[in-house]
Formats: C-alpha cells, sequence, structure tokens
C-alpha cells in the first residue's frame, strides 16, 4: 500500500469511529496550533452540533489537504447554515470556510498520559 492510500484509510478510519462513537483521540501533529497545542500532544475530540461551536473554539474539519484542527476566528449565517472560519494560532491567514458537513468536531482537551510507572502503580494500587 502507498502512502497516500494508507492516509487515505487511516483519515477514512477516524471519520467513522468519531461519527460512531462521538469520541476520537490521536497524536496532533505539526506547529500549526502552537502554543496551544505541542506537536505529539494527545487531543481529544467529541462530535459537536454546529450550535455548540463558538468563536475562539477549536474545531475538527476535513479539508481537501487533510483532518485539520484549528481555531474559529469568524462565525458566518447563511441560508445554508453556518459558515465556519478557522485559522491556526501560528499564523496570520485564514483558511478557506468551512461548511457544516465539513466539520467533524470539536476539541474537548488536550489530554496528558500517565508516565510509565503510574500506570504501573495505578494496576497495583486500583
Amino acid at each position: 500500500m502507498v502512502d497516500s492510500e494508507r492516509d487515505e484509510v487511516l483519515v477514512d478510519l477516524a471519520i467513522e469511529n468519531l461519527r460512531q462513537s462521538g469520541k476520537l483521540r490521536f497524536r496532533a501533529q505539526g506547529t500549526s496550533m502552537l502554543p496551544t497545542i505541542q506537536t505529539g500532544s494527545c487531543v481529544a475530540i467529541r462530535k459537536a452540533a454546529p450550535d455548540q461551536m463558538f468563536t475562539g473554539d477549536i474545531i475538527f474539519t476535513k479539508t481537501s489537504a487533510g483532518l485539520r484542527l484549528h481555531r474559529v476566528v469568524e462565525i458566518r449565517y447563511q441560508s445554508s447554515g453556518p459558515i465556519f472560519v478557522t485559522r491556526c494560532d501560528n499564523h496570520e491567514h485564514t483558511d478557506r470556510p468551512a461548511d457544516v458537513a465539513d466539520v467533524l468536531g470539536k476539541l474537548d482537551g488536550i489530554v496528558s498520559e500517565p508516565r510509565p510507572w503510574a500506570r504501573f502503580l495505578h494496576r497495583f494500587c486500583a
């Protein structure tokens, strides 16, 4: 399998998991959301309705370039529904506006993972 095919399959699996369970966790890559989200941070996404998203929220969208986790800087209301204008924290330019069909969920939190020794202790102390 070619890397691009593998990536496409992973994206499809992630989207389906979010749709089915309402939750998704993954390691963020890139520097676009620094300092808010560090490269390699484990982020938790939850499914959310458009009326649960506000300016300042970090939303998870599907774009032609892949999946993005960027901050909402403006919400435009049209007869077809809201349009979300996003931007990464580390740049000044905005992304192509995302309509409701492009929005998959919103950031629920940055998950701290326990250190290996903490997992070991938890197993015996729980």
